[in-house]
């Protein structure tokens, strides 16, 4: 069973700023220099990274620097910590030195079992209750990375528990079970980003994220990515490096679209009443094209000002 030492601290659980969610930043669990910048971080949330990200030498290691960094935090940005697993001791050393007050939620890895999620529910639920968090507010970040995992998700979000909960896809592990890079697997990806999209919507699960660009320094090639994921769906996108991350907020939901959507809902408030339709330049708007734009100005943290009108 958990238990906290005595002298930790208990902060309160004050609720987080409303931020958008385009830009997620790993950072490696095993890395002092990155833990240490925490607050410099520009980016919507972060992900720090006991998994992939660190030699399984050094998980230890790892485990007791993260503890260092987030046990005294108060709660504010975004943060996840990502599991090693889900099921065995793993997740409770994991989630011993990862779940404090300030942590928003954990992302699991290669999730593609029911079951899965129900372990991890469980082990949270125990952490939460021995670190003063409130039972099911830490959040699940579920990150499909094969195919199995994509077949699965009718039954894993069927299963889910009453927590909160979001997608991720993880395109580098997807490639390479087809024995490629992510760049040159990039038309075999759509069919699984589709499906990650229209799962999450019909569970009424939050826009799920796109899995990192692995060629730092391609802003070109993460631009175009980006945009054809933001096409799919995707409300964001996990960065590996801060230089990404002004590329991936411009590509989702940022620059001209917003504009556009501010032009939308502008038009749509001033159209006469009775009216169905109301053209915005060369646009036809009719309800749904307002609702969409008016979604995309709610999801990254504008209100509609402009009031609606049956």
């Amino acid at each position: 069973m958990p238990t906290d030492p005595p002298d930790a601290p208990q902060p309160d659980q004050p609720d987080q700023p409303d931020v958008p969610l385009r830009a997620a930043l790993f950072l490696r669990g095993d890395a002092e220099r990155h833990l240490a910048r925490l607050d410099a971080v520009d980016a919507d949330a972060v992900v720090v990274d006991l998994e992939d990200a660190v030699d399984p030498a050094g998980k230890d290691a790892a485990r007791a620097l993260v503890a260092e960094h987030l046990r005294p935090r108060p709660r504010g940005r975004a943060l996840w910590v990502r599991v090693n697993a889900a099921t065995g001791p793993v997740v409770d050393l994991d989630l011993d030195a990862g779940l404090w007050p300030c942590t928003s939620g954990v992302a699991l890895p290669k999730l593609q079992d029911p079951a899965e999620l129900v372990l991890l529910d469980a082990a949270l639920a125990r952490w939460e209750a021995a670190r003063g968090v409130p039972v099911g507010t830490t959040g699940v970040l579920g990150m499909v990375e094969t195919a199995a995992g994509v077949l699965a998700l009718p039954a894993v979000l069927a299963a889910r528990p009453a927590r909160p909960l979001r997608l991720a896809f993880g395109p580098a592990d997807y490639a390479a079970e087809r024995g490629l890079a992510v760049e040159a697997a990039l038309p075999a990806l759509e069919h699984a980003r589709a499906a990650l999209v229209l799962h999450s919507v019909a569970a009424g699960l939050p826009a799920p994220l796109d899995g990192p660009w692995m060629r730092v320094g391609d802003d070109a090639g993460l631009a175009a990515d980006s945009r054809r994921s933001a096409g799919h769906g995707f409300g964001g996108r996990l960065a590996i490096h801060p230089g990404q991350v002004p590329v991936v907020r411009a590509a989702y939901g940022g620059g001209e679209d917003l504009e556009r959507a501010r032009a939308v809902v502008a038009a749509w408030a001033a159209r006469p009443a009775g009216t169905g339709s109301v053209r915005v330049g060369d646009e036809f708007v009719d309800a749904p094209v307002h609702a969409a734009a008016a979604a995309l100005l709610a999801a990254t943290g504008e209100a509609d000002r402009t009031g609606e009108r049956p």
